[in-house]
């Protein structure tokens, strides 16, 4: 598969994880824009410039005064974005705009049923939802691999999904397809120096973020 380098357009969220030494999560489109989150609400934007993207950051930073907890994030170049953060202790909240047809019944009804969110992840047309006790997605594709990484691997932490392809981080690994090899080269790299991955972000032009439970990262961008 060919892909474009747009790693330079994201040296903003490099520099600000750089200085904190640690990173807990993020989000990275092609277009350049960008969040990157450290402890428990610290975050940096990078490229907010469109009504929607200014509404992350608004929101991002009313969490943050809220003394909130993030727990992921998501966000597409077409300005679609989720916010996943809890309140409090055994209580999960999401935020989002624009999102693809039927994420948001869906997030109301695992709201509904008490599931625990852990992982939200948008493309321009599609979704993909993980929480405490299921998972799901808008297509047949990226269900199918979302089966066969748990079959593999356990239960699903996280989730990154594109137009192309898609990892899934679990408890005993990482599951991927249709993705960068430089990608696959650092979340290789980054098992063999911080162990278990926590976290993969990613676009199909090779940039990426990865990140563990305790805040250890790489990232190409």
């Amino acid at each position: 598969i060919e892909y474009t380098d747009n790693a330079k357009a994201l040296t903003t969220l490099a520099e600000a994880i750089s200085k904190w030494e640690k990173c807990k999560t993020g989000t990275i489109t092609e277009k350049g824009t960008g969040v990157a989150i450290y402890g428990s609400n610290g975050w940096q934007t990078m490229g907010m410039y469109s009504e929607a993207e200014k509404e992350l950051a608004n929101k991002l930073d009313n969490i943050n005064e809220n003394r909130y907890t993030i727990l992921d994030v998501c966000m597409t170049s077409d300005n679609r974005w989720c916010i996943v953060y809890s309140k409090q202790e055994g209580h999960t909240s999401a935020s989002w705009y624009n999102a693809p047809n039927g994420a948001g019944d869906k997030l109301k009804q695992f709201f509904a049923d008490g599931d625990l969110l852990r992982s939200v992840s948008f493309t321009d047309k599609d979704y993909v939802i993980i929480t405490d006790k299921h998972y799901t997605a808008s297509n047949d594709w990226d269900k199918e691999r979302l089966d066969k990484a748990h079959e593999l691997y356990g239960s699903i932490l996280s989730v990154c999904t594109t137009s192309k392809g898609i990892i899934v981080v679990c408890q005993r690994g990482v599951y991927y397809d249709r993705i960068p090899e430089k990608v696959a080269y650092k979340i290789r790299s980054f098992i063999e120096k911080y162990g278990a991955i926590q976290f993969v972000k990613f676009t199909d032009s090779g940039t990426c973020l990865i990140t563990s439970k305790d805040e250890s990262y790489m990232y190409y961008m």
